[in-house]
């Protein structure tokens, strides 16, 4: 929300004021909102419940008037100020906070003596790495029972900064919640967590050091809920920790890949398993399970609802072995291949690989099948499966369809459908476009090589052309000097002279070169034209006769 948009609606009676969160970061703007607070004209203000100021600019000066203004506005019970680079000094003043009882400073910079008011309710200090948790702690334990939540995420806590929690008469005995997610705990953190008997929701997650559970957890928190203990590098073994737990409901083992190492359940050692019927929620995504894994999962956790198997090892098999579980209504068995489209080959496909193709599509094929057979299912998400878009398209309920599947890849299959749709469209003018590209730059390169045989054909249709004309025309003149000689062997055929004699060798010598002319309009020897009444050349004559 922006600030002048906020300061028309204050000023009104607005019931969708309940929640307000602003990030001022302007030179004045913290001023402008805190005098809106503080002016009793401003209806708008007694329905604000939750403050949420996280990443504003604060001065000295503008806690105490912050302080100053909630304390009038008994509604807003809920203050955030994450990122506000608060100290300890600025604590000095929130402390003195009377309506506020859920706090949140998180990514700020509390070290060894920051104040908390003893009324609150929840308090979260994730990500303040310089925080001295003993301390802090110290100053919970002497507080009233009204402490239910508290989160200390990434504050570097130890196993022995936890102390507190066991020491005679400390009020954090109460808490219904904490958060210890990424921090320095071992598997020692299990003892120094006795005697918790409220606590309800426990995170440890993240903190790969603990590895194992062991008994203490489940006899120092009989009343948990939920447990959040992934990425703790944690064996099979945490499988009869859990076991052990009567009100576990909810429970993230994920990233935790030794899991593994024990691929069957019923091979453990189980003292008893009935608490594993209320385990509803689980997570198990990112340990590298496989198929083998799946229908010992179903027989242990006959009530499983909603069940993440994310990043795993899982094939189509195995995902229809889940879909068995008819009380399962949410799937994640997204980031692993469950399809693979074959690649495309040059040969015709043999009797073999065609009776594998028949084969994959079978299992397909059935695989789609399970899913919209899962009555329950309310929500799958196969994100990263290698499913097209058209098979996905195959598993959206229709309007006569009587499935409560509604959320598919993590949105609702009304607006799933059209993204779908373009996408199957946008593929096909894809491949239509690459073909025409194809098509066009075959043609031009088609038209480039005529160019290049257009351009060379002149010079040789030229030369050859040229060649031609010239045999032609000394053809055409052979032989008129051919019909000439034979005019004159007619018309001196009566006289033996030495003249006729000279006359007729040159006839026939020149008869003899026309029939000289060989079949590629060359002559065999270059002809000698002796013009009419000329005396023969000696030299050519001599020649000639030999």
């Amino acid at each position: 929300m922006k600030l002048n948009h906020f300061l028309d609606k204050v000023q009104h009676d607005d019931p969708f004021l309940a929640t307000v969160k602003l990030s001022l970061k302007k030179k004045n703007n913290m001023k402008k909102l805190l005098a809106a607070l503080d002016d009793a004209n401003n209806l708008g203000c007694k329905n604000i419940s939750e403050l949420d100021l996280s990443g504003s600019r604060f001065t000295q000066e503008d806690f105490a008037l912050l302080v100053q203004a909630l304390n009038k506005l008994p509604n807003i019970t809920t203050l955030r100020l994450d990122g506000c680079h608060i100290t300890d000094r600025n604590t000095h003043n929130l402390v003195r906070l009377e309506h506020v009882n859920a706090l949140s400073l998180k990514n700020n910079s509390l070290g060894s003596m920051p104040l908390f008011s003893m009324k609150l309710t929840a308090l979260y200090l994730d990500n303040n790495p310089q925080l001295n948790v003993k301390i802090a702690l110290s100053q919970f334990r002497t507080f009233p029972n009204s402490l239910k939540v508290l989160s200390l995420n990434q504050c570097n806590v130890t196993d022995s900064s936890l102390q507190y929690f066991i020491s005679a008469g400390s009020k954090l005995k109460q808490l219904t919640q904490l958060h210890l997610r990424q921090n320095k705990l071992t598997s020692g953190c299990m003892a120094t967590l006795n005697g918790l008997d409220s606590l309800t929701t426990l995170d440890l997650g993240n903190n790969f050091k603990i590895k194992m559970l062991g008994d203490a957890l489940h006899l120092g928190c009989p009343s948990l809920e939920v447990l959040c203990i992934d990425h703790c590098d944690l064996n099979h073994l945490a499988f009869k920790s859990i076991a052990q737990m009567a009100k576990l409901h909810t429970v993230d083992l994920s990233d935790n890949s030794r899991l593994r190492q024990q691929f069957s359940l019923n091979k453990m050692d189980f003292s008893d398993t009935t608490h594993f019927a209320n385990i509803r929620t689980m997570n198990l995504s990112a340990c590298k399970l496989g198929d083998a894994f799946l229908s010992e999962l179903i027989q242990f956790f006959p009530n499983l609802v909603h069940l993440n198997m994310a990043s795993n090892q899982v094939s189509q098999a195995g995902v229809e072995c889940l879909l068995k579980n008819l009380r399962l209504q949410v799937l994640d068995i997204s980031a692993q291949e469950l399809y693979k489209i074959p690649s495309r080959q040059k040969n015709p496909l043999t009797d073999k690989q065609k009776e594998a193709k028949r084969g994959r599509k079978k299992i397909l094929d059935s695989l789609l099948s399970s899913i919209c057979e899962a009555d329950q299912l309310t929500e799958i998400n196969l994100e990263g499966t290698g499913l097209s878009p058209k098979m996905l398209l195959s598993i959206i309920p229709t309007e006569k369809d009587q499935r409560k599947l509604t959320i598919i890849n993590g949105l609702n299959y009304s607006k799933l459908e059209p993204i779908l749709k373009k996408r199957i469209t946008d593929k096909k003018k894809a491949k239509l476009a690459s073909s025409e590209a194809k098509v066009s730059s075959s043609q031009e390169l088609s038209s480039s090589a005529e160019m290049a045989v257009i351009e060379l054909s002149p010079r040789k249709t030229s030369k050859k052309t040229e060649q031609i004309k010239h045999l032609q025309a000394e053809v055409k003149r052979l032989k008129q000097e051919l019909e000439v000689a034979k005019a004159t062997i007619v018309a001196l055929a009566g006289g033996e002279d030495k003249t006729t004699k000279q006359t007729s060798s040159h006839v026939k010598r020149t008869a003899a070169i026309f029939e000289g002319l060989n079949t590629y309009g060359q002559f065999s020897s270059p002809p000698r034209r002796v013009k009419q009444g000329q005396q023969p050349d000696p030299i050519a004559t001599s020649s000639c006769q030999r």
